[in-house]
């Protein structure tokens, strides 16, 4: 029956990272990857924000990017990954708000995060 909305419906939901952190060393590269599950494999979008702004226009100069997106079937769903990557995390990184967003025809769903620097763990003389 059109326009029910039964167990065929399904949303789409980020499944990873599972928390709202994410750890890692300041100076060094970083892969965030957004991990959503979808049942439209053709009709869906995954994309990250930084501060509600696209990543092209807050890291212009390219140190921060979105990587080309893997879809994998799992029964049926579908899992969306899509990467962002920094060729170096600077300091900046930490006070910023980073958001995956996965959308199709059946809704959008949003997971926000922050970078937290990773604790030395250096033992002094």
């Amino acid at each position: 029956m059109a326009g029910s909305s039964g167990p065929a419906s399904h949303r789409p939901k980020i499944l990873y990272p599972e928390d709202n952190t994410v750890i890692t060393k300041e100076g060094g590269e970083c892969t965030i990857s957004c991990t959503a599950e979808t049942k439209w494999p053709r009709f869906h979008l995954v994309y990250w924000l930084v501060n509600n702004s696209f990543i092209e226009d807050a890291y212009p100069d390219g140190r921060v990017t979105e990587k080309a997106q893997r879809l994998q079937k799992d029964n049926k769903l579908y899992n969306v990954t899509k990467p962002l990557v920094f060729t170096t995390t600077q300091p900046e990184d930490f006070t910023k708000t980073f958001t995956c967003v996965i959308q199709d025809p059946s809704g959008v769903h949003t997971k926000h995060f922050k970078l937290l620097p990773e604790v030395s763990r250096e033992i002094s003389p």
